[in-house]
């Protein structure tokens, strides 16, 4: 009866809990087409910063854009088999694997994987048996659950190992309580394990059917109960100390399906059920409310299958869903913040969905949003329940001249309905259901109708229409339409196509064109001012008033007028961070931020400072990256909602939560030529002709890595840091020497990290190319120049000493000639001087005769005489005198090294 009461208790609080509105959970896919090695995601861990998959065929690393490795059995150090069921990192930072034939332990340094025996020196049974579960304790004790073999237990600082239920071919799964208690579920029984005991005790348990009931997963809340999952009997929730069932969960109730695969209790202490063929069901225990998520056919951002094996929520908050067979399904909390409205194609009421995605008026009044699209005509949304509610179903439409496109709606003080098209002015009287037709007078027919407004005060309540080349007025007190007499500044814009409307608090009426920019007719002088040639965009698309500050959404960009001067205060363009310059509609928010819809999403922007504050596209949740023309509204409560091409998205400004994960930044591989190095060292050295490098770097932040950003910076080649989306850079062509490489990362939001990830490249030279060599070279060539020095030196002497023998050769040969000269001339001469001296005294020579011979033969003797002197006289003796003829002779003897004999 006890528990009864409490479950009667719980149910009701559930069911009062689930009429609230519950913020939608969508996820981004990850499966074989996106690098998944196979489609079940049996195990999901974080470790070393990467998130792991493990499938039946392989472990895979994510890395947070996608699965950039795959490992899987190959031979040495690797896995012992290709179906990974259990991942775990310990607190010791090892990083355990359960696979189908035993334990691996993961070495991130070799990147490879030890046996359990190779990791810890003990050979055990655990190598070679299936593993399903792996589990660490408050004792640092990791407890590891087989397929057949019960549940053995290793202390990693004993290195010992102990087994238990080791008969038990059941187990099925186990959890470590807030108090530190380990509870173990077989098909039948629940057990506990007791410390002082050293053994499982099992739990009698308070329900009636257990024998039939088989227990799959267990996990206990923060309160210490419970949670078993069944296998056909939905989930049971256990107080232990109160022995009795807290609750009990069952499909067509709380659940979708009765066969519970896994369970996990996230950071916000909500329970989530993952089931087979059920989807998810999230349990909230403050609200005390359930939300059931699964796959919807229509909607590609659902569950993608209905069959969970596996639930795991990482650091950053963001939770992982291992499916059957479509892969891995990722909920990331800060990635889908938008609230989006679109067509239930699935839905069999007519009246309960959004009638088109395409759409072209959002209009506001009390707690209602009315929904004007393309083709659907118009919607009626609750904002108190966020449901869709029957309008204009029963409206008699005698002349048929309701269409299914609407582009604009307005109310009057009487709660009547307007519209306008082609075919007039329409009012909807929603109480009496009827629609009152005002056909245009005198007017040709357009096409396009893009506004109506109600104009107070001034104007005496009228409904100005403006459309395709067509600007009208319509008096709500006659009920007729009247033209622009009275105001004949307007009459000129008659034949202009007005796009948007709006009265300023002076009651002042700004209208935006197509093709001919901006007016505003003054309520007091009824005059129109022309905003230009300053105000050059000609395409108006939307207003928003804050502050005496009238802001203007363009063609070319956001534009600021003060509305007291009327003059152009600011034009905020790409240049000023604009993603964008196509602004089709302006809300602002309670903290005085413009949010500007455009043609890349949704833009937050600080309207003081002029600054792009943040900036969401379709893969944040919007409904497209494309939104249209002055679908916009803001209510009360400050939700804002905008409509664009594929729906409608809502949010709070408040509610947009900012993303603080600080992440940590890796260099993950370096690669050279066709050579990639993944597991990267602080330096690496590489040969000249190893000169091509690209280098690859992420930051772990997995919400919104699409918008993670890098700054890097190569110290010899870039002056200054780099900004970057990308995760890769090439340095081609770089020249010998040393590079410090230097990356940081920052995270969706823009937050940065302060580490800095570095690796040092050395390029080594060409041997030709070192100092060595060039030392070399220079040691040669002085080495050539002392050799030529010496060789000439050498061809000098050898020079002088031929000279000198030479001289001496010519010298003999002077001395013979000489010798020769003065016997055969002067001794010849002499002879002959001798005969005519011995003839004196002959009578019969003539003396006078015989005087003359010998005076002229004397005369010839002394010219030869002196002759041959003159030409044994050196030139130094005629110069210098004899001592130093004599010196130079001595001294080039010396030289030439020659001996005198």
């Amino acid at each position: 009866m006890k528990y009864i009461l409490v479950i009667l208790w719980w149910s009701g609080s559930i069911v009062m809990a689930q009429t609230m509105l519950q913020k939608p959970i969508f996820f981004e896919h990850y499966n074989q087409s996106k690098g998944l090695s196979q489609g079940t995601g049996y195990a999901i861990a974080q470790y070393d910063d990467y998130l792991w998959f493990g499938t039946q065929d392989g472990l895979n690393r994510f890395d947070g854009y996608g699965v950039e490795k795959v490992f899987r059995q190959n031979k040495n150090h690797s896995l012992h088999n290709n179906s990974i069921y259990a991942l775990l990192t310990d607190s010791q930072n090892r990083f355990w694997i359960g696979t189908g034939a035993g334990i691996n332990l993961y070495d991130k340094k070799q990147q490879r994987f030890d046996s359990f025996e190779q990791a810890f020196g003990h050979k055990h049974l655990i190598d070679d048996v299936a593993i399903k579960r792996l589990i660490e304790d408050p004792k640092k004790r990791v407890w590891i659950l087989t397929e057949e073999r019960g549940i053995y237990c290793f202390d990693p600082s004993t290195r010992s190992i102990r087994s238990f239920l080791t008969q038990n071919a059941s187990l099925h799964d186990f959890c470590i309580a807030p108090d530190g208690t380990l509870w173990l579920s077989s098909y039948q029984k629940i057990y506990r394990f007791d410390e002082r005991k050293q053994r499982f005790e099992a739990l009698q348990l308070p329900i009636k059917n257990a024998t039939n009931t088989f227990f799959q997963c267990i996990l206990t809340d923060t309160h210490g109960q419970l949670w078993v999952g069944t296998n056909d009997d939905g989930v049971y929730v256990i107080s232990p100390t109160e022995k009795c069932v807290v609750a009990h969960y069952q499909k067509d109730k709380e659940l979708l399906s009765n066969q519970i695969n896994t369970l996990m209790r996230d950071a916000r202490e909500r329970m989530w059920v993952g089931t087979f063929m059920g989807g998810i069901t999230i349990y909230d225990p403050y609200s005390r409310s359930f939300q059931n998520i699964y796959h919807q056919p229509t909607n590609p951002r659902s569950l993608a299958e209905n069959n969970v094996w596996q639930l795991y929520q990482d650091r950053q908050g963001i939770v992982w869903v291992g499916l059957s067979g479509q892969g891995i399904d990722k909920y990331d909390p800060q990635s889908f913040q938008f609230g989006l409205i679109q067509k239930d194609y699935a839905s069999q009421v007519h009246a309960k969905s959004l009638r088109d995605n395409m759409i072209f008026r959002l209009y506001g009044h009390k707690d209602q949003l009315y929904i004007g699209t393309e083709t659907g005509s118009l919607s009626k949304f609750s904002l108190a329940d966020y449901q869709f509610e029957p309008f204009i179903e029963n409206t008699k439409d005698p002349t048929q001249s309701l269409t299914r496109e609407i582009r604009n709606i307005i109310t009057d003080t009487e709660e009547q309905f307007w519209i306008a098209n082609w075919k007039g002015l329409l009012r909807i009287h929603p109480a009496k259901h009827t629609i009152t037709t005002y056909p245009f007078v005198g007017q040709r027919v357009s096409r396009y109708l893009y506004e109506i407004k109600l104009v107070k005060n001034g104007f005496q309540n009228e409904i100005w229409v403006g459309g395709e080349e067509l600007f009208l007025r319509f008096d709500l007190a006659t009920k007729k339409w009247k033209n622009w007499a009275d105001i004949p500044a307007l009459a000129t814009l008659a034949n202009y196509t007005i796009r948007v409307m709006y009265q300023d608090q002076q009651q002042n009426v700004w209208l935006g064109t197509l093709e001919h920019g901006l007016f505003c007719l003054d309520a007091k002088t009824r005059q129109i001012k022309h905003f230009g040639p300053k105000f050059t965009c000609l395409n108006i698309r939307s207003f928003w008033e804050e502050a005496a500050r009238l802001w203007i959404g363009t063609d070319c960009g956001l534009i600021e007028i003060d509305e007291k001067s009327r003059e152009v205060v600011s034009h905020i363009t790409q240049a000023q961070g604009l993603p964008n310059e196509v602004i089709y509609a302006i809300l602002g928010d309670k903290h005085k931020q413009l949010w500007l819809s455009t043609n890349e999403g949704l833009v937050c922007f600080d309207a003081h400072q002029k600054r792009v504050l943040s900036h969401y596209t379709a893969q944040d949740g919007l409904q497209s990256n494309e939104f249209n023309t002055n679908v916009a509204y803001r209510h009360h409560d400050g939700t804002l909602f905008f409509g664009g091409v594929n729906g409608i998205n809502y949010f709070k400004s408040n509610d947009i939560q900012k993303n603080t994960f600080v992440p940590p930044v890796r260099i993950t591989h370096l690669k050279v030529s066709d050579s990639v190095y993944t597991s990267v060292l602080p330096q690496i050295s590489l040969r000249y002709n190893q000169n091509f490098v690209e280098i690859a770097f992420t930051a772990f932040n997995f919400s919104n890595a699409h918008k993670n950003q890098y700054q890097y910076q190569m110290t010899g080649v870039d002056t200054e840091w780099i900004q970057t989306k990308e995760r890769r850079v090439s340095y081609p062509k770089l020249s010998p020497g040393s590079y410090v490489f230097r990356v940081k990362g920052s995270n969706s939001d823009g937050i940065w990290s302060d580490n800095v990830a570095t690796i040092t490249i050395v390029i080594t030279p060409p041997f030709w190319d070192t100092w060595w060599f060039r030392m070399g070279l220079v040691a040669l060539l002085l080495l050539g120049i002392w050799g030529l020095y010496r060789y000439r030196m050498y061809q000098i002497k050898e020079q002088q000493a031929h000279d000198l023998a030479l001289a001496v050769q010519t010298q003999e040969l002077e001395r013979e000639r000489f010798s020769k000269e003065i016997h055969d001339g002067l001794g010849s001469s002499l002879a002959l001087l001798k005969l005519y001296l011995q003839s004196i005294g002959d009578s019969k020579i003539n003396v006078q005769e015989l005087r003359n011979r010998s005076v002229h033969l004397l005369s010839d003797t002394i010219a030869e005489t002196q002759r041959l002197i003159y030409d044994m006289h050196p030139k130094t003796l005629a110069q210098m005198g004899l001592q130093y003829a004599i010196e130079e002779m001595t001294q080039r003897i010396n030289e030439s090294g020659q001996k005198i004999p």
